[in-house]
């Protein structure tokens, strides 16, 4: 049996953002370019027999997004209808691992060898978010509620070919596959002055037998 340590990454990345307003509409859209490190442990453990492989790999990832919104205000209410698209790629070099522990040499014939492998996504989604501002113009906050559809258009990737040992058969595993789509709910607290803003936002993105956590903390100084 394979008992599965923690997998570590490790990713850097960087960007290049652009904004504009349009017509009353706020458009915005981001690009980045990065690298990942992974690193992960397997305990092999037969009866009383137990060793250890290790393995580390690198690859990288590139990102692009594009968002779309407009704020319409009711007095102190304010409604956001917003939709973004987002593509993410990520290339993984191949690994071989290897064995350590006083049973290295008897289990080197257990130790996986890794291809390349490369996946790939385009999401796109859209939202309703109501907030309600409070304070002045000099200083404000506003909490909010958001609702909304996320959906992807397309995917490829999520096999991953190899073998154990230098010996073995090759055999390919496939990623189990979620549901494309579903509800997006979330709320915030944002707050600010003439000279800075803060923003905090929790989003649940819920699927078929699948939910995604997302918080952010956001902090902008204006100098």
């Amino acid at each position: 049996n394979g008992f599965d340590q923690p997998m570590v990454s490790m990713t850097g990345q960087i960007g290049g953002y652009a904004a504009l307003n349009l017509g009353g509409f706020d458009i915005s859209g981001n690009v980045g370019l990065g690298y990942d490190y992974f690193e992960t442990d397997r305990e092999i453990r037969i009866g009383d027999f137990t060793a250890l492989t290790s393995a580390d790999w690198s690859g990288w990832h590139a990102t692009a997004s594009f968002q779309a919104g407009r704020d319409i205000a009711f007095g102190k209410w304010v409604l956001r209808p917003e939709a973004d698209l987002t593509y993410v790629t990520l290339f993984e070099s191949g690994y071989s691992e290897t064995t350590s522990g006083t049973n290295a040499d008897a289990i080197s014939d257990l130790a996986l060898i890794v291809d390349d492998r490369e996946s790939s996504t385009l999401l796109g989604s859209g939202t309703l978010t109501l907030a309600r501002r409070f304070g002045t113009d000099e200083s404000w906050w506003a909490p909010s509620l958001r609702v909304g559809y996320r959906g992807e258009f397309s995917s490829s990737g999520g096999e991953t070919t190899a073998q154990f040992g230098q010996d073995g058969n090759p055999f390919t595993l496939r990623s189990e596959q979620l549901a494309n789509s579903g509800a997006l709910l979330g709320f915030g607290l944002s707050a600010g002055s003439n000279y800075s803003t803060f923003t905090f936002a929790y989003d649940a993105d819920v699927r078929d037998d699948f939910v995604r956590h997302v918080a952010r903390l956001v902090i902008r100084l204006t100098f």
